[in-house]
């Protein structure tokens, strides 16, 4: 019976990405546990040791694809050590990025993704499992007259420049991945709105608007938080 029950945890521990080299350990947790009376008078449970080796193998496949965005002349991670995501993130989010900066040669500044292992981000409720990236807004100086990418309140942002820039990135984003919401402040939401509707139509509006949702404390950068697809390389 006990060598049955070490068959099922086997078999448990395998089917939870758990290599072979850590097999053993957990056996013998559990062999600490059951002992020779009758299975009827034992209460079977894993040790803490099992529970904690588990966690950590189960993090690690989660987190199996991480990958650390890297500065380039068209994007700037200002927190290295906190800058790391799934891959499709950070592809989709390289190639949004490159795409704006041909456009208006300025790169986009990204502070916090995830810890490389993810897990929590204080003071950040979500940011633990490399789907979330926070980014800069752009905006159109006037008096420059040079377009801007910064993680701060814009000074300009509701010139037609500006929003158009703004609009740019948000389609964009959508464009190379596959996002779930885009959190913004509604000030700049419902001015967002009425331009696009202005110059492009609802229709416009509807089909790539809708992601952006109000979430205090974002008057200062976007809050992008992508869907959980997985990245295909080479796909175009």
């Amino acid at each position: 019976m006990i060598h049955t029950i070490l068959q099922i945890y086997t078999t448990f521990v395998l089917a939870s990405n758990v290599t072979s080299n850590h097999v053993e350990p957990f056996i013998s947790d559990l062999e600490l546990i059951v002992s020779s009376t009758t299975l009827d008078e034992q209460i079977i449970k894993p040790s803490p040791n099992f529970l904690n080796n588990l966690e950590r193998e189960i993090q690690k496949a989660k987190n199996s694809n991480f990958t650390k965005l890297t500065g380039k002349s068209w994007i700037i991670p200002k927190k290295p050590r906190l800058s790391y995501g799934q891959e499709y993130l950070v592809q989709s989010l390289d190639k949004t990025a490159r795409f704006m900066f041909d456009y208006y040669r300025v790169p986009l500044v990204v502070h916090d993704i995830s810890h490389a292992q993810g897990g929590c981000l204080k003071p950040h409720k979500s940011h633990r499992n490399g789907l979330d990236v926070d980014v800069g807004i752009y905006s159109y100086n006037p008096q420059s007259s040079e377009f801007q990418n910064k993680f701060e309140i814009p000074k300009y942002f509701n010139n037609y420049l500006s929003l158009a820039s703004n609009w740019n990135f948000i389609t964009m984003v959508q464009v190379h991945g596959d996002v779930n919401w885009i959190f913004l402040d509604q000030k700049y939401i419902s001015q967002l709105r009425k331009e696009v509707i202005s110059s492009y139509g609802v229709d416009e509006w509807n089909q790539y608007g809708r992601v952006l949702k109000h979430e205090p404390g974002h008057k200062n950068h976007y809050h992008i938080r992508y869907n959980k697809v997985p990245f295909v390389k080479n796909a175009t």
